[in-house]
């Protein structure tokens, strides 16, 4: 019995480094939104499984000398979450990300599957004789948390989706979903109806950009429908309601960018009073970068932004897309 029960602590603990080594060892296949929140979301099944080891270390070392059965699941939940806490510590200052959202992530993983198990433990059928109220909502509660725990790589993998779908539109500020793809900088980008001078019909939305007093506001769009070799042109609308013209920057970017000004597309738009469509021949973008062709399979961001405006402003923005 005693040689059975230590072989089973060997094995708990094997089971507890490799969890350690996937964690801190795991690289993701690409690295793209949806995979970093899959990286993300892992944490949860991750620390989950981690918590059921903990468990069934304390059973084999404490065993019957807790009075409380259910004194094994707090001394699992304990650990786990100090585990998760140690963890985002070490990433603090290695190659990780440490990151809040992850402990929340490992917390919610922990306290989901001990509810699960402990709802089903024969063990606790004594404790649970009387309690099935307290049963059904232990069930439910853990139930509800593992779910929403897979609710935001269910948003990125739905917001893949309709990327694709609508494409070959890239932006349309019709799903809030594109938002997930955007990132501003010293601006401020909002949906909204298009603006009285607007006169293309088939807007129904539009973004409208506020741009404020810094080097270089403006906004981006990152992770683009990545293929566009069987289109000849990328074309948009700008609307300004200022009186004088825009300098308006456009860059695009495919995934092996050096970061370096002559490895990507850069071109300066003039933005006159009124409504604007731009035109680009993708021939231009394919032959930007001086000592290569741009990957046209394989287009990674687009930016939008202004040098140093001199005080805030609005532009309005509609329909990109590939024709």
């Amino acid at each position: 019995m005693f040689v059975k029960k230590n072989i089973s602590i060997i094995f708990l603990l094997l089971g507890f480094c490799s969890i350690i080594l996937i964690f801190f060892n795991l690289e993701l296949p690409d690295d793209t939104h949806l995979w970093r929140e899959i990286h993300n979301t892992g944490h949860t099944p991750l620390f989950g499984m981690l918590s059921l080891l903990f468990l069934s270390l304390s059973s084999l070392i404490l065993g019957k000398r807790l009075l409380k059965q259910y004194f094994h699941y707090l001394i699992a939940l304990v650990l786990t979450v100090l585990m998760g806490a140690i963890t985002e510590l070490i990433q603090i200052y290695g190659p990780g990300d440490a990151d809040i959202s992850d402990l929340i992530r490992d917390i919610l993983g922990a306290v989901s599957f001990l509810g699960l198990y402990v709802v089903f433990n024969p063990k606790m059928i004594v404790f649970w004789r009387k309690r099935n109220n307290i049963r059904i909502f232990t069930f439910v509660s853990a139930f509800l948390l593992l779910f929403l725990s897979i609710i935001p790589v269910s948003m990125w993998a739905w917001a893949y989706h309709q990327r694709n779908q609508a494409f070959p539109q890239i932006l349309g500020f019709e799903s809030s979903l594109e938002n997930k793809f955007t990132r501003t900088n010293n601006a401020e980008l909002v949906k909204t109806h298009p603006p009285a001078g607007w006169k293309n019909p088939n807007s129904r939305h539009v973004g409208q950009l506020t741009l404020f007093r810094d080097t270089y506001p403006g906004f981006s769009l990152e992770e683009p429908f990545p293929n566009w070799t069987a289109y000849r042109y990328m074309s948009f609308f700008v609307y300004s309601e200022l009186n004088t013209t825009v300098n308006l920057t456009m860059r695009i970017e495919d995934i092996h960018h050096n970061n370096f000004y002559d490895d990507r597309f850069n071109y300066s738009i003039i933005i006159n009073p009124g409504l604007n469509q731009i035109s680009i021949p993708l021939e231009k973008v394919k032959n930007a970068p001086s000592y290569r062709e741009m990957d046209m399979t394989a287009i990674y961001a687009i930016y939008f932004f202004v040098v140093r405006p001199g005080k805030p402003f609005i532009l309005y923005f509609d329909d990109l897309r590939l024709e």
